[in-house]
C-alpha cells in the first residue's frame, strides 16, 4: 500500500475574513458615534421636564398688565426643578414694572403626559414665587425665571401664572403661545378661561439627565465615586471591550493548524 503523504494537511478556514482597511476605515468612525452618543445621552440630555418650541405661527398672548394673568399647567418627571424659560416681547413700544411668576403644585403628575386631574380633597399650595423686572424679562428672545431647586417634584403637576399686578395697562408685556395644542401634559388659560393652544416654556430640572440622577442616588458616597470622571472611565472601559470583541468575532480568522502526516 502506498504510504501517506508526510505533506501537512490544512484545517478549514472558519468563514470569517481577515480585516481589510476598508473595514477598518468604517468600523472605526461607528465606535466613535457610539461612544458619542452614549456621552450625549449620559451627561447632556434631558428627559422629565416638559417644552413646547416656539413655532413659526406663534401667537402673542396679553397684554400681561394690572389684573390679566397667563397661566399653563404641566407634569414634571424629574427632580429638583429650579427654572421655568418663557418667551415674551414688549405689548406697545414699553415696558414698567415687575413681572411675577407663580409655582403652584396641583396634583401627581402622569407619566404618559396626559392631563393630571387634580386629586379630591388636594390643597394646592404655592412653591416657588419669583419677581423680575418687565424689563429683563423681554430684553432677550426667551427669559428663564430661576429659583431654589424643588427636590420632590418628580411626578408632580404644577401651575405656572404670570402676573404684572403692578403694571398699567399700554406698559405690559405679551407672551407667546402657540396656535393649537402642542403639549399634551398640560393645558394654557387666560384669566382661568382655557385656550387652545399652550405656552411657549421650557423647564428645567437639576436632575433632568441620567448622570445627575446617578449621582444624586449616590449623594453619601465618596465624591470620587460619584463624579464624572468615574462614570466616564467606565463608559472608555466599556466600549473599550466592546469593540475588541466585536472586530475578533467579525474580522479575526483563527490560527491555521497544520496536521503532520
Amino acid at each position: 500500500m502506498p504510504e501517506p503523504s508526510s505533506a501537512g494537511v490544512v484545517a478549514p478556514a472558519t468563514g470569517r475574513r481577515s480585516p481589510t482597511l476598508l473595514a477598518f476605515l468604517l468600523f472605526v468612525p461607528l465606535c466613535g458615534a457610539l461612544f458619542a452618543y452614549q456621552i450625549y445621552a449620559l451627561f447632556y440630555k434631558e428627559s422629565g421636564v416638559p417644552s413646547t418650541p416656539r413655532a413659526a405661527h406663534a401667537q402673542l398672548v396679553g397684554e400681561v398688565a394690572g389684573g390679566f394673568a397667563v397661566s399653563q399647567t404641566f407634569g414634571v418627571m424629574a427632580g429638583g426643578l429650579s427654572g421655568i424659560t418663557v418667551s415674551a416681547r414688549p405689548f406697545a413700544a414699553t415696558v414698567e414694572g415687575d413681572v411675577v411668576l407663580t409655582l403652584t403644585e396641583i396634583g401627581e403628575a402622569r407619566p404618559t403626559g396626559a392631563v393630571a386631574e387634580v386629586p379630591e380633597g388636594f390643597a394646592p399650595r404655592e412653591v416657588a414665587r419669583v419677581v423680575k423686572p418687565a424689563r429683563e424679562v423681554v430684553a432677550n428672545e426667551s427669559f428663564t425665571f430661576s429659583f431654589e431647586p424643588l427636590e420632590d417634584s418628580h411626578r408632580k403637576q404644577y401651575r405656572l401664572d404670570i402676573q404684572a399686578p403692578g403694571v398699567r395697562a399700554g406698559q405690559g408685556l405679551a407672551l407667546r403661545a402657540s396656535r393649537g395644542q402642542t403639549y399634551l401634559g398640560g393645558v394654557l388659560a387666560v384669566n382661568s378661561k382655557e385656550q387652545w393652544g399652550d405656552l411657549v416654556f421650557a423647564a428645567h430640572a437639576d436632575r433632568a439627565s441620567v448622570f445627575r440622577r446617578v449621582e444624586h442616588l449616590l449623594r453619601d458616597k465618596p465624591p470620587w465615586l460619584r463624579s464624572r470622571w468615574t462614570l466616564g472611565t467606565l463608559i472608555v472601559l466599556y466600549n473599550w471591550a466592546l469593540a475588541a470583541f466585536t472586530w475578533y468575532m467579525v474580522f479575526v480568522d483563527d490560527e491555521t493548524e497544520e496536521f503532520a502526516a
